[in-house]
């Protein structure tokens, strides 16, 4: 239960950017490694199917995605989001514009340390990545620099890990995001 107040944005941030270390990271997330060994009856449990396991894992990739770090982890939930970045073009083009800049992309509300939103551009393409590290749902707004972007506004975007929420790219973005949620929206 510890796991959510002890990886925040800015712990993650310190611990593992790339931006501050100057080489790319790569984690291999512990979560399912760690229930094995530390907590064989809770392992017995892990499903991506299950609530709790999923959350868990949606915000670790969340904390990975808003940072710009990859993960070394085969899952479903990590396979769409591999998916979603080739989709968008990952190569030497990909422009990653991170929420501590507060330039291109920056949270309107609510505000806290722990609600942030990344985003990364190629060939036109954009993919906006919203962590919601709090215990409560809230509603995000974002606002969104489409030119800074390097995107026209006006482009169709899906949620990746639910493809039934669907959004129009404007200058800026709002959803609702659940507990510890996180919402990956590819714009084409």
């Amino acid at each position: 239960n510890g796991y959510y107040d002890l990886l925040t944005p800015a712990s993650f941030c310190a611990t593992f950017s790339p931006y501050l270390w100057s080489a790319k990271t790569a984690l291999i997330p512990q979560v399912k490694r760690g229930l094995q060994v530390g907590s064989p009856q809770k392992f017995r449990t892990y499903d991506l199917k299950n609530p709790i396991w999923r959350q868990a894992t949606l915000h670790y990739i969340g904390l990975a995605a808003v940072h710009d770090v990859d993960l070394w982890e085969r899952n479903e939930l990590i396979d769409l989001w591999r998916d979603a970045q080739d989709e968008l073009g990952w190569n030497d083009q990909t422009k990653f514009f991170p929420y501590y800049d507060k330039d291109a992309v920056k949270v309107i509300s609510p505000v806290s340390e722990r609600i942030v939103a990344s985003a990364y551009s190629n060939s036109g393409r954009l993919m906006l990545a919203v962590l919601n590290g709090t215990p409560d749902t809230v509603t995000v707004s974002v606002a969104l620099d489409c030119a800074k972007l390097g995107v026209k506004g006006g482009l169709k975007g899906r949620d990746i890990w639910d493809s039934g929420r669907t959004y129009t790219l404007g200058e800026q973005w709002q959803d609702q995001i659940p507990p510890r949620g996180f919402r990956l929206i590819l714009f084409r």
